[in-house]
């Protein structure tokens, strides 16, 4: 994708210098060579994002990491980053060759050192797109009216994401709000879907903003908690979280992985890994489909070479919130 010009050096050597947060990783030795092509030496790692608990994630994406060493016959190694701003060091680093992007992360990892949309998922609904929803508790007096939102506190994932601020931020706009911040109490980055669920469930929190295919798999398997929440709003569709890797990577890899992802609902292996993911298949994305999301950048004046990852001197951990209070 070709939509910026690529960051000033500056903003690439800051993201460099950035504290790399830690990680976990997830190993898998690759099998015995059997098929017909050779193997490949390396490693291969492919990054993702906090999306839910660290043992669940780890969990479904364990069997994808397995089949793709089997059929790529070299190391492929799932890491599961910290926080979303990680991605941006991680991946300017060279320490991970891909990820799995959320619609902002692409974009802004794509005129940093532009990316390949490989592949990605649709779900058992027959959807490979997903819409964010800012809810809260049904009994707070909040209502889809933002004037109630004035001094309550809100829950988000991650700056410069979908959920983080690009969504929240844009719907605040068309109401005529333009001091995001300053609209509310206290702005929480919590680092995760789930922990931002949790936040205004626990009362932490008093409004939230959340992918809604995460949103809607909590209450399916939390059915209690339905009628706590009350959706407030709802955006426009994204594509679901797209595999990328460097416009620079190796074209027959490329090729190869791509192969691999749309190929697996036609063998009996590769519908073991789509359960366990919880994921219809795979199929490409489209550069078309990320209009309505850069529309929405483009209306609150955002350029991809001034943003830079949030970062402290100790770095995130994983579901801890991370408060902006006014007067702290």
């Amino acid at each position: 994708m070709k939509h910026f010009k690529r960051a000033p050096i500056c903003l690439f050597l800051a993201l460099i210098i950035t504290p790399i947060f830690t990680a976990c990783s997830d190993r898998l030795k690759p099998a015995e060579p059997s098929g017909k092509r050779p193997a490949v030496s390396g490693t291969f790692v492919i990054a993702l994002l906090p999306e839910e608990n660290v043992f669940e994630q780890k969990r479904r994406y364990r069997p994808l990491v397995k089949y793709l060493s089997e059929h790529l016959r070299m190391d492929v190694r799932a890491k599961l980053l910290d926080n979303y701003d990680a991605l941006y060091t991680e991946m300017l680093g060279h320490k991970v060759d891909a990820a799995f992007f959320g619609g902002f992360s692409y974009l802004a990892m794509d005129s940093l050192v532009g990316l390949d949309s490989i592949a990605r998922p649709v779900l058992l609904n027959g959807v490979s797109t997903s819409r964010r929803v800012i809810f809260s508790s049904r009994n707070s007096g909040i209502t889809g009216d933002v004037g109630t939102w004035k001094g309550r506190r809100i829950a988000l994932v991650s700056k410069y994401t979908t959920s983080g601020s690009i969504f929240p931020e844009w719907h605040l706009l068309k109401s005529g709000i333009r001091d995001f911040e300053g609209h509310f109490r206290k702005v929480i980055y919590t680092g995760s879907h789930i922990a931002s669920i949790l936040a205004v469930l626990d009362n932490k929190a008093d409004i939230g903003c959340v992918k809604a295919s995460i949103f809607s798999e909590f209450l399916e398997e939390n059915p209690s908690f339905r009628e706590k929440f009350v959706v407030l709003a709802s955006s426009d569709p994204v594509p679901e979280n797209t595999f990328g890797m460097m416009e620079s990577a190796d074209k027959e890899l490329k090729g190869r992985i791509k192969e691999a992802l749309l190929g697996m609902e036609r063998t009996e292996d590769g519908k073991a890994v789509l359960s366990a993911l919880g994921v219809r298949g795979f199929k490409e994305t489209n550069e078309l489909e990320f209009r309505q999301l850069l529309a929405m950048i483009k209306d609150l004046g955002l350029r991809f070479d001034q943003i830079a990852p949030d970062a402290t001197e100790e770095g995130p951990q994983m579901n801890a919130l991370q408060d902006k209070e006014k007067g702290n």
